[in-house]
């Protein structure tokens, strides 16, 4: 699809002549956005970063707010004018109708490209790592997860990417959250004692678990997931439960593969 994408932006030369003579790209996940501005030769001239470009389903305009905002910032620095010849957009949480096309409508309708193509962030990087044409697979652990493969012959397969709700199995957002539920069964007595505890919450400047059910009704999946270099710290010096959630998260990613 990133392919097919990328064909979609490419237009005659003699049709580009008038138009500013550049392209923008946005790789659009669940921790942050990036943006960048590349000439016709795909010199990169800009780039910018930004908050996080995941699709909500309850409001996925939102996402190409963000997207919109970041790519005046970043032709801004170049002192250039929109709109740009091309814009391809890989965003977490567009790789399904209608979300893709919400997004990718509300692009084309802010005018601040000639040609718009909307895809995934995954989609994105798998064409990075392998082209048009290599085959291979391609394992993505963020703060979701999702794995994509190619074959010898061109077919294609995705395993996971189903959402924090469905799945993110492996993920960032997963071990937080397992973490932070291991926390809670501690607190009740229904698990082994892990340092885990302490640890989270002086990271989080709360002073019991208590306080953990208001901030996690509002913590974002990258605020979550920001817990994970903590959790495999401890998991290397031999906490058991930090080893469990890590040993538990690696087997669903090998199972995505």
């Amino acid at each position: 699809m990133v392919e097919g994408g990328l064909r979609l932006l490419e237009r005659p030369r003699e049709e580009q002549s008038e138009l500013m003579s550049f392209y923008l790209g946005i790789d659009g996940g669940g921790t942050r956005a990036r943006v960048a501005l590349v000439d016709q030769d795909g010199r990169e001239l800009a780039r910018t970063n930004g908050p996080p470009a995941l699709v909500d389903p309850v409001n996925p305009e939102s996402t190409a707010q963000v997207i919109i905002e970041l790519c005046h910032h970043v032709t801004s620095k170049t002192g250039g004018k929109l709109p740009a010849m091309g814009l391809w957009a890989g965003v977490a949480g567009a790789g399904t109708e209608p979300m893709r096309s919400i997004v990718q409508r509300a692009l084309e309708e802010a005018g601040i490209a000639e040609r718009v193509a909307v895809g995934t962030d995954a989609e994105a990087a798998f064409a990075d790592a392998f082209g048009g044409s290599q085959s291979g697979i391609l394992l993505i652990s963020g703060t979701g997860s999702i794995a994509l493969g190619r074959s010898a012959d061109g077919s294609t397969m995705r395993v996971g990417g189903w959402g924090a709700h469905l799945g993110d199995e492996g993920s960032g957002y997963a071990l937080g959250m397992a973490a932070l539920r291991a926390i809670v069964r501690e607190q009740d007595g229904r698990s082994m004692s892990t340092n885990l505890g302490s640890l989270i919450l002086e990271k989080l400047e709360i002073e019991t678990p208590n306080e953990l059910i208001e901030w996690v009704a509002s913590a974002g999946k990258s605020d979550v997931a920001s817990l994970v270099p903590l959790i495999c710290r401890e998991a290397a010096i031999g906490d058991e439960v930090a080893l469990e959630i890590v040993d538990r998260a690696v087997g669903d990613l090998v199972s995505h593969v």
